[in-house]
């Protein structure tokens, strides 16, 4: 009847209910395609910019691993850049910009959560190995894990794990996998638990391990890989990285270059994307970051504070 209150769930111009329409298919949607909805009506407008779905959209998104770019070896800047393992129809692997770095001797990657990248400049009478640029914890069952490398303890034996205890707020040792892993060591989130890659010193081999059994400090061998140098690749003073991109069941994704190559595979050493990076020089890191359109109120206040680094605006699809 004319005149009365309304009741029962906000019905859009599609018949659906409000939280059905929002939480079952705009959170589905690309972040590009997502804003977009924004411009249909009013009221597509305000489903489509409540925190709750932007949130869940946030979640929603894939784990994508950062890299660097940089002009040349001795160069001090470079684009800090997402990488998409979901690769194209046609094999293409998908970057997306994600901030500009004038110095990266001095601007360091301390942290990413919940979409955003936490830089700062190095702490002056920090020893240079420990600044890391690329080195990131992984965070499994709520704390975080950083391996030995680069910077051993002399007096171990076995390389222990190191464990942030982000509820006690404390610190622990956990075992690695009982083996000695020669070169350079990362560690990775593998659903709830832990998994540890490591690759020799011309990161042609690569082992990976899974912690089995996280309770019980249980580590299980579960890949060697030998990378493919690409078609054409002469051996000279370059840089050569690899890093875990990926994994999900039995699918695991490793993200490596050659120089200016950078090359995609699975474990059976299948290429599935293989991108030419001429003029650049390629750096992988261990930091990953979140797709997110979630509003932070204190970015206005930040609009011109930095002279050292700036953001591009992220996403950026086809734009």
């Amino acid at each position: 009847m004319a005149g009365l209150p309304r009741t029962g769930p906000t019905q859009l111009c599609l018949g659906l209910p409000e939280h059905i329409f929002g939480l079952e298919i705009l959170v589905r949607l690309p972040s590009k395609d997502l804003v977009r909805c924004r411009a249909v009506c009013r009221a597509w407008r305000s489903v489509a910019s409540t925190g709750d779905l932007l949130l869940t959209h946030h979640r929603r998104q894939p784990s994508l691993a950062l890299l660097l770019l940089t002009k040349h070896r001795n160069s001090s800047g470079g684009d800090l850049h997402a990488f998409d393992h979901r690769t194209t129809a046609a094999g293409e692997a998908r970057l997306q910009p994600v901030a500009r770095i004038d110095d990266f001797t001095v601007i360091t990657v301390e942290a990413s959560c919940d979409g955003l990248l936490l830089l700062s400049p190095r702490c002056i009478g920090r020893p240079p190995e420990l600044a890391g640029f690329f080195h990131g914890p992984a965070m499994v069952r709520g704390n975080l894990h950083w391996s030995w490398w680069p910077n051993p303890l002399k007096d171990q034996t076995q390389k222990k794990i190191t464990v942030f205890d982000t509820t006690a707020e404390s610190f622990r040792l956990i075992r690695s996998p009982d083996v000695h892993i020669v070169g350079r060591a990362h560690l990775y989130e593998v659903g709830d638990t832990l998994g540890l890659y490591s690759s020799n010193d011309t990161t042609t081999d690569v082992d990976i391990w899974v912690m089995q059994d996280y309770d019980s400090e249980v580590w299980s061998h579960k890949h060697h890989v030998q990378l493919q140098a690409p078609l054409g690749y002469i051996r000279v003073l370059d840089t050569r990285n690899v890093m875990v991109v990926h994994e999900e069941r039995d699918d695991v994704l490793l993200l490596y270059n050659f120089g200016q190559t950078l090359s995609l595979a699975d474990t059976g050493r299948k290429l599935l994307a293989v991108s030419r990076l001429d003029g650049h020089v390629v750096f992988l890191g261990t930091h990953r970051i979140k797709e997110s359109l979630v509003q932070h109120s204190f970015f206005s206040a930040l609009q011109g504070a930095s002279d050292g680094w700036s953001f591009f605006s992220w996403p950026k699809r086809g734009a």
